[in-house]
């Protein structure tokens, strides 16, 4: 596993509440910079996070259009 799929897994993990507070991004940002990944690269990873949620919710209203079904 490489350290940057470490620190997406992070950023999945502390946004899986449905908010990704500033306490975790600061958390994750320090574990970042001990792993030696830059701040920009931590930027990048967080956006494709953004991006995936997007891409999901819209698949979501494809595959549902009246509402995602309640199990």
């Amino acid at each position: 596993m490489s350290t940057h799929n470490l620190i997406y897994d992070a950023i999945q993990a502390s946004a899986a509440d449905g908010e990704y507070a500033e306490g975790e991004k600061e958390v994750i940002r320090e574990a970042a910079s001990i792993l030696g990944i830059s701040e920009d690269a931590v930027k990048q990873l967080e956006e494709l996070y953004e991006e995936e949620q997007k891409l999901f919710a819209k698949k979501i209203q494809l595959f549902f259009p009246k509402g995602k079904p309640q199990y």
